[in-house]
């Protein structure tokens, strides 16, 4: 992407979350559902609805239905980080260290 990307703090911190569960399923990412999110980012459903469909706009999650866990059980729909949303974490906590 080569204009710079505005964030939020709230989308910020939601595609954090989506980063931090990147590729924490053999190797493909996960989707989250908000449930999720507001769990780690203590949001309301709102702001998290709000920010992470934000992020979608921008290019940086995405949005998968017809989930289904480990167990091959179906678990609705979520939002995971796209490779963008990813790199642009990623790329800005690299000199954090």
């Amino acid at each position: 992407m080569n204009e710079e990307i505005k964030l939020s703090e709230r989308e910020r911190k939601c595609l954090e979350v989506l980063v931090a569960h990147f590729y924490s399923f053999e190797g493909t990412p996960s989707y989250l559902p908000f449930k999720y999110i507001e769990d780690d980012t203590n949001y309301t459903r709102t702001i998290v609805k709000r920010s992470v469909r934000s992020l979608a706009r921008k290019g940086l999650a995405e949005y998968a239905k017809g989930l289904v866990n480990e167990d091959g059980i179906p678990c609705g729909s979520g939002y995971a980080a796209t490779l963008e949303g990813y790199e642009l974490i990623e790329g800005s906590t690299k000199g954090d260290d």
